[in-house]
């Protein structure tokens, strides 16, 4: 009709292939995802074997720690913490909802001293003394600390509180102990749903946001994430603690082994050299003063 026939035919000829958003196909789209910036690890671990055997500690992933109850799994996130904070520049989140903030606080002082500061029994230090060694090592807000005595009221609000964390407060590690202790926290028809709910929408929030996240949770007697196992499906990175706790060697009761259950990053798995609590010092660190088998 209006004599675009040659126009028509070549737009009809040359047309691209209609793709959904979430598709891609082409070479040029798939160019652009190998533009993008390849992760790197913003810090390391404390310990050998587990550095090694994932190359430290990058944003947007999620790693697991899982253990039966009283195994250590705080201390050892918090060795973790207190190796970014000594080692790095980078602000980190903690989320302790079975420990206060003085006795998280309190672990950065340890590692200083090798004393447990946090017993009033075993040091000379007083609290006023203690608070500004910590502000020293620390420094003013660079540690978002979760007041648990200001519990939210719901799993959202608890998601948004992350969320500030990350994007508001920029923090690029947050440190979570313990994911199953929500199943307590909140009233909930159903557990699982809401524990599978809460470790998608973690995981999620952590790609979207560029943060680590550093979680912990409790297993049942078969070894498996109590509440929900979507909790490690979830995560990149699964890291299994144990120890002989009624071991007749008290040496041997303070060794903590690490199984490496989950590697997507590495794909390295199984054990890795184990780590030693020290109760005088109170500090976690590979040298064991006993030969291990």
């Amino acid at each position: 009709i209006n004599g675009a026939e040659k126009e028509y035919v070549n737009l009809w000829h040359n047309a691209k292939r209609y793709d959904p958003d979430n598709i891609v196909s082409s070479l040029s789209d798939i160019k652009k995802h190998f533009n993008k910036a390849q992760k790197k690890a913003i810090a390391t671990f404390p310990f050998k074997g587990l550095q090694d055997a994932t190359y430290g500690i990058r944003t947007g992933e999620t790693y697991l720690f899982k253990a039966l109850e009283g195994i250590g799994k705080t201390e050892v996130i918090g060795a973790i913490e207190n190796h970014i904070i000594r080692t790095t520049d980078i602000p980190i989140g903690i989320i302790h909802l079975e420990e206060d903030i003085f006795r998280s606080c309190c672990r950065f002082v340890n590692y200083e001293l090798k004393q447990p500061v946090h017993i009033d029994e075993l040091t000379d230090l007083s609290h006023d003394q203690i608070f500004d060694m910590y502000a020293k090592i620390v420094g003013d807000n660079r540690i978002q600390y979760f007041d648990k005595s200001k519990n939210d009221e719901s799993p959202e609000d608890f998601l948004n509180t992350i969320r500030f964390m990350a994007a508001s407060a920029e923090c690029k590690v947050i440190f979570f102990d313990h994911i199953t202790r929500l199943a307590t926290s909140f009233k909930t028809d159903d557990e699982r749903l809401m524990l599978d709910h809460v470790s998608t929408k973690l995981s999620e929030m952590a790609s979207e946001l560029d943060f680590a996240l550093m979680m912990i949770s409790h297993v049942n007697d078969n070894g498996d994430t109590r509440g929900s196992r979507m909790i490690s499906k979830e995560a990149h990175t699964v890291i299994n603690l144990y120890r002989e706790r009624e071991h007749p060697d008290p040496a041997m009761r303070n060794v903590t082994n690490i199984v490496i259950e989950k590697n997507r990053p590495t794909s390295i798995t199984g054990p890795v050299a184990p780590i030693y609590f020290d109760t005088e010092t109170f500090t976690l660190s590979d040298n064991s003063p006993i030969i291990l088998p």
